[in-house]
């Protein structure tokens, strides 16, 4: 499943208020997490804003955990 599969629904709904003011910017977000699995392949510029629309500390906690073990 892609990160943007993965993201926490709060977290998406954040993403998406932030496209009414910045839409270019929060296409440009999901594009790169529907691109990528793994979070540690995201760019850092998009980590940066994407832990800043979210308020969160680390990027990890966008998403929900994996829990196929």
């Amino acid at each position: 499943m892609n990160l943007y599969g993965r993201l926490l629904e709060k977290n998406k709904a954040a993403i998406k208020e932030y496209g009414t003011r910045y839409p270019h910017t929060a296409s440009g977000i999901i594009a790169e997490l529907k691109s990528e699995e793994f979070f540690t392949n995201v760019r850092y510029a998009t980590a940066y804003d994407v832990m800043n629309i979210c308020n969160i500390d680390f990027f990890g906690d966008a998403f929900e955990d994996k829990k196929h073990y």
